[in-house]
């Protein structure tokens, strides 16, 4: 297991190591040319600076490479780096804390939440089976991964959902997990056949997009809208709200022979608060696709996509306010819009691509542009001031990030 986890965290080594000062550039090539002593001279004084990430990997040396030393200067190590955000070292303080000449699982149970919490897959698969065994810590992710498997393979659903789930979140996925989504989702599991469906679907927005071709290959499963339709309908049909969204989506984009179905749909979703449920029947209303048009109605449907944050409608938000499109011309709230959808690093976004048959009004890029046309300096710095207002209030509203991107 060691040495499984020393090879792991020298490909991280290799991942990390640019963008970073010339020394502890100069230290990352030293430790991944294993010349040990180098790189503990390079990074211990970038260390007693307070340099996280130099304070990690000192930490790792002296875990991985010096046996002769007491592993207390290992643990203050990634706490000190673990105390400034360092997610790495919050999961390895963790495993550190969990080893049998330790054994402080209470000073390790907080540690494994703030390292899920920032989506490390091994603290996310320790915090699923300690909740599920009642607070029971497994000592590792094999540990945690095996107490799950072993009373999901005896019908155990709950934990069979835990599995499908961390296989297909915004986490360093694996691929054999995902064969208790199919399972589930033969069975009748509404949530399962949601994540099959997005699989399956092969919209490069969802959480498991990374690993959608691996997966679709390995586990001989058809591509495209027309393999994630049954199975959106059926959860659909159980009233998953994501399920009805993704059903109005596609059979509007089927052509407007199935318009008045994908309304259903997308009313049914609405009506459970689902962002993209909200965007798509918004969309229908503002274009009078299916419905007769309502651009006042649209425009609140849209609106409260947004503040869900969902990226189609805060991108349409924008456009709205900028051309007074069931809502009155507004730059200063046309700014804020697209300063948030900036705000995610994705100011176009796959969604949009995903969605142009549903007709939203221009990609963001476009938007944008006009945005700024329109603004003088003051009015972006106002609207950057709004944009952050807004944030803070959906953060403590828990509406951001958005929970698939969490």
């Amino acid at each position: 297991m060691k040495q499984f986890l020393i090879t792991l965290c020298l490909v991280y080594v290799s991942l990390i190591g640019c963008a970073r000062s010339d020394d502890f550039v100069k230290g990352m090539d030293a430790l991944r040319n294993m010349r040990i002593k180098e790189a503990m001279e390079i990074f211990r004084p970038l260390a007693e600076r307070g340099d996280p990430l130099a304070q990690y990997q000192l930490g790792f040396i002296y875990w991985a490479f010096m046996e002769d030393e007491p592993i207390d200067t290992a643990i203050a190590l990634y706490r000190k780096a673990a105390e400034s955000g360092q997610a790495r070292a919050m999961q390895g303080l963790a495993f550190l804390l969990l080893r049998p000449d330790v054994d402080d699982p209470e000073a390790a149970i907080p540690w494994i939440r703030a390292a899920a919490d920032r989506l490390d897959y091994n603290a996310r698969i320790m915090l699923e089976a300690m909740e599920h065994f009642d607070g029971e810590v497994p000592r590792s992710r094999d540990e945690a991964e095996g107490w799950l498997e072993s009373v999901a393979s005896e019908g155990d659903q709950q934990a069979a959902w835990r599995l499908c789930r961390i296989a297909t979140g915004p986490y360093l996925g694996v691929r054999d997990l995902f064969s208790w989504c199919l399972d589930l989702a033969e069975e009748g599991h509404a949530e399962a056949q949601v994540r099959v469906a997005m699989v399956v679907h092969a919209r490069g927005d969802d959480p498991t997009a990374v690993f959608q071709d691996e997966w679709r290959e390995h586990f001989e499963l058809d591509s495209g809208p027309a393999a994630a339709l049954p199975w959106y309908r059926k959860a659909a049909k159980a009233g998953h709200p994501l399920a009805q969204a993704r059903m109005a989506l596609l059979l509007a984009r089927s052509g407007d022979d199935h318009l008045d179905e994908a309304v259903q749909w997308a009313k049914a979703s609405a009506e459970q608060n689902n962002d993209e449920g909200m965007a798509y029947l918004g969309l229908f209303l503002l274009r009078g696709r299916g419905v007769p048009r309502d651009e006042t109605r649209g425009a609140e449907l849209v609106l409260k996509a947004a503040d869900l944050d969902n990226t189609l409608a805060a991108c349409t938000a924008a456009y709205l306010y900028l051309h007074g499109i069931g809502v009155p011309r507004d730059a200063l709230e046309a700014g804020k819009w697209i300063y948030l959808v900036n705000s995610r690093g994705r100011p176009d976004g796959d969604v949009l691509a995903n969605v142009k048959d549903i007709q939203p009004f221009e990609d963001c890029h476009e938007t944008a542009a006009n945005v700024r046309e329109f603004q003088t300096w003051e009015l972006r710095l106002a609207a950057q001031r709004l944009a952050l207002e807004t944030r803070e209030r959906q953060l403590r509203a828990g509406q951001w990030p958005h929970p698939a991107r969490r």
